[in-house]
């Protein structure tokens, strides 16, 4: 009897052993200021770079892309060259060819739960200009889940005012608001975009209470240079200005972060470097 229960406890480990344990999930993001489409401005008119930028694209492969800034016929050469993920407008501005666009690509690996967008302004629930913007801005956001790891975390995707200093801090003081509101049951949290601040100001430093910067916590060296907008200047040796970010929560670890710098044809694809990082959580 001793001999028969050894043998199936046997059995039992060696079918244990069998079954593959599942690797840690690792997912890649890509927050990009594309520059707005526009014509007859030589090389860095939209149709002279479009190729450049999916080339970009290509080489720097994630699961979700964060950009900010495409204009309505970006919006749609967006969707129609990345049909493997599903694309998340705004939602919330007037779809016209003049307004540029917050716009999400998530990888049809990751279930779209719910999302929605709100006005950076005293209003947000409607079209409005908050404080002393220069033009309306828009915070959208995306739950999703992982299909494979069931796990699930909102991603954020921010576009501040370039002129207006009050509504800079007021609206990442109302991003931390509501970030706090949608997310009750405290889901791992990423907050990425083009936030037109240098890392000195005081709301760039506020926020860091709330969540952290990527950058600054990656488990490696970050690499690239320590700005992020370079004026489609490739002569340029240094790139101080750094305004795109990527903040995440606690539960994230960060395993890689950099700055792409790469030129093609001579050329950055935008005025803004793209941030990567890749993330375990």
């Amino acid at each position: 009897m001793e001999k028969i229960k050894f043998l199936i406890l046997l059995v039992l480990l060696s079918s244990c052993a069998s079954k593959k344990i599942p690797e840690k999930k690792t997912i890649t993001l890509l927050n990009y200021n594309i520059r707005y489409a526009q014509e007859d401005v030589g090389d860095i008119s939209w149709s002279n770079r479009n190729v450049n930028f999916l080339q970009l694209i290509k080489d720097n492969p994630a699961e979700i892309y964060l950009f900010q800034e495409p204009t309505k016929d970006q919006v749609f050469f967006l969707e129609n060259q990345f049909p493997a993920f599903h694309l998340i407008e705004n939602g919330l501005r007037p779809f016209d060819s003049l307004s540029t666009h917050n716009v999400m690509l998530i990888h049809e690996s990751l279930k779209i739960i719910k999302h929605d967008a709100f006005w950076l302004s005293e209003t947000p629930d409607k079209i409005s200009r908050g404080w002393d913007a220069s033009t309306e801005r828009i915070c959208q956001y995306v739950l999703v889940k992982d299909k494979i790891s069931k796990k699930e975390f909102y991603v954020f995707n921010v576009h501040l005012d370039r002129k207006g200093e009050e509504s800079k801090r007021k609206s990442l003081e109302l991003i931390k608001q509501k970030a706090k509101e949608i997310n009750t049951k405290n889901l791992p949290i990423f907050i990425g975009g083009d936030f037109n601040s240098m890392e000195h100001t005081s709301q760039i430093q506020d926020f860091k209470d709330f969540l952290r910067d990527s950058k600054e916590v990656s488990l490696t060296p970050p690499k690239g240079p320590s700005g992020t907008f370079n004026f489609f200047d490739v002569n340029r040796e240094n790139f101080p200005y750094r305004i795109d970010y990527i903040f995440v929560s606690d539960s994230i670890k960060v395993k890689k972060y950099e700055v792409i710098d790469t030129k093609y044809n001579n050329q950055f694809p935008s005025d803004h470097f793209p941030v990567k990082i890749e993330v375990e959580f």
